[in-house]
């Protein structure tokens, strides 16, 4: 495929994953009939046939987030044959055929975000869309929460769609409004708005291109998603990023920083009464909390389960919520992978975070340095939210994971040909 033709594909894959909403499906397709999955697969499709042209138009093959790729398919197949050597409900080997069908559509999004860019402005372009995408469904939760309004309702409209085990635009909790936007849940909103923040900072320091208006409305609105989700992983995730952001930029911009999020704190407090003391209880409650108490207890329900299948567990996607509801990717996980499946998860959620500092120390310019330390705060925030809540079980964030790997790795792809390591 073309350089252009590539990122059109691209940016349409970002439009699907983060306005259309995660719940709805094309029912004629089932569970996996999500249009982002979907499509997912057709990029998936088009880098395989990209990648094994000679003549292919792709940027160089990124041998970690390959390598990275196949290790999970490696395990992941060992545990889903594992498991049909025991007995296994209807359900659950359904779910895990599900599974690997969407694991299929995450493994072409990662492929192709991270070998379908070639240059620094098509880089530039992808960072533009998703951060104006992420904004466009922040403006979407703030409606829901402030107004009333939920503007999914009318996408829920198209023919041949249908909701998927049920969805709620607006949660309650000590009677605050919690948006999920397109999401299928505010911790998830929340989760990939403190993300996208990550993107945003780098756009609106770096990106001339962006006019006054667009980096201050996008700030803004994510600014005010992260607090509007009450949400503990999303605070989690912002604060990590604004942390990464402001350990190493000069004094002048972290004074200027720290004023605008001061700032922008103010407006959001002082125009949603109540919120500050329920994010500060919330945040606090400790053991008093049912959601905290319920994760410690998880801790014996796994070892249990870990006694019966250690190395590759009960089966990829088994675990489903009429057993119980995990809310930490880490256990759910060995669960369902066993050990071997934990490893490689933990590979998978570092990539980020590894590719961005391999790549911040191969690039001389202040800017590709500055993405790619915000590329490591992504990665972090990922690695912590995953023990917050079962991230995998998120269409949108899982996604938005997937894009996150791909444009790490084709930023050290990039980094190596800057710094002339290239067959290093």
């Amino acid at each position: 495929m073309g350089a252009t033709r590539a990122v059109r594909l691209l940016q349409v894959q970002i439009w699907l994953v983060f306005l259309f909403p995660a719940s709805l499906r094309f029912a004629v397709f089932g569970a996996i009939g999500s249009p982002p999955i979907l499509f997912g697969l057709v990029v998936c499709l088009v880098w395989a046939v990209g990648a094994s042209s000679p003549d292919s138009s792709l940027g160089a093959p990124c041998k970690p987030v390959r390598i990275t790729m196949a290790l999970f398919w490696f395990v992941t197949l060992l545990s889903f044959a594992a498991m049909h050597l025991n007995s296994v409900r209807a359900d659950e080997s359904s779910n895990a055929d599900r599974y690997l069908i969407f694991l299929l559509a995450f493994t072409g999004i990662a492929l192709g975000f991270a070998e379908g860019l070639q240059t620094r402005q098509q880089q530039l372009t992808i960072l533009r869309t998703i951060v104006t995408a992420i904004a466009a469904m922040s403006g979407i939760a703030v409606l829901q929460s402030r107004s009333g309004l939920d503007l999914t309702a009318y996408i829920e409209r198209l023919p041949g769609l249908s909701t998927y085990q049920g969805r709620e635009s607006v949660l309650s909790r000590s009677g605050l409004a919690r948006p999920a936007g397109t999401a299928t849940h505010p911790i998830e909103f929340g989760v990939v708005v403190g993300l996208g923040l990550a993107l945003q900072l780098h756009l609106f320091v770096y990106d001339d291109a962006w006019k006054p208006l667009r980096r201050w409305l996008t700030l803004g609105l994510l600014a005010i998603g992260i607090p509007l989700a009450v949400s503990r992983s999303a605070v989690l995730v912002g604060l990590i990023v604004m942390v990464v952001f402001l350990v190493d930029v000069d004094r002048a911009l972290r004074v200027r920083a720290l004023l605008v999020m001061a700032g922008l704190a103010a407006i959001v407090f002082v125009t949603i009464p109540g919120l500050l003391g329920t994010l500060g209880n919330y945040i606090g409650a400790g053991q008093s909390d049912s959601s905290i108490s319920t994760r410690v207890s998880d801790y014996a329900v796994v070892a249990r389960y870990l006694r019966d299948a250690p190395w590759l567990g009960r089966g990829p996607a088994t675990f489903l919520p009429r057993l119980r509801i995990l809310d930490n990717q880490y256990l759910l996980t060995i669960i369902e992978m066993g050990a071997l499946g934990l490893v490689v998860l933990v590979v998978v959620l570092s990539l980020p975070a590894w590719l961005g500092a391999s790549s911040r120390a191969n690039f001389a310019d202040q800017a590709n340095r500055q993405l790619a330390r915000m590329f490591v705060a992504m990665g972090l925030a990922i690695l912590a939210s995953a023990a917050t809540f079962d991230l995998i079980s998120f269409p949108m964030v899982t996604l938005f994971l997937a894009i996150a790997i791909g444009l790490c790795g084709n930023h050290w792809t990039r980094s190596l040909d800057v710094s002339g390591r290239r067959g290093d």
